[in-house]
């Protein structure tokens, strides 16, 4: 299984690499063959294929694999509540279409419900998830 960190373009290579890290060693517990890409290898790969943010957000949220047809990636992880517009589409469009999202917490998951715009004039940083435990 494939799947997308969501990491922010402000956080340093160093620190997108280690957190990926820490996930996939977690996941490969329970799915030896889970691999997980980074949104900045993601956006080098394929950002040229499609026309602007959007289509990359799309491709990333519900794209499908030609040869298998499944999705192009089985779970959207964040790496934190705080989101930029991009990921904020990301995370929209897979709930949207109920495929899963969840959040890191450095020891486990979180199932993403929801997205929360904090300021949307913010596109780094303006919107928020919002997991189970929060919504009543």
């Amino acid at each position: 299984m494939k799947i997308f960190l969501a990491t922010p373009k402000s956080m340093p290579i160093e620190e997108a690499t280690q957190v990926r890290e820490r996930i996939e060693t977690f996941v490969q517990e329970v799915y030896p063959a889970a691999s997980v890409v980074l949104a900045s290898d993601e956006f080098k790969r394929m950002s040229g294929a499609f026309d602007g943010w959007a289509g990359w957000a799309s491709h990333v949220a519900t794209g499908v694999d030609y040869a298998t047809r499944k999705l192009q990636y089985g779970v959207v992880i964040l790496p934190g509540p705080v989101m930029g517009k991009a990921t904020a589409t990301i995370v929209e469009l897979r709930l949207a279409s109920r495929h899963p999202v969840v959040m890191w917490d450095g020891k486990g998951f979180q199932k993403v419900v929801a997205v929360n715009t904090v300021d949307p004039e913010d596109y780094v940083k303006g919107w928020e998830a919002l997991v189970a435990s929060q919504v009543h």
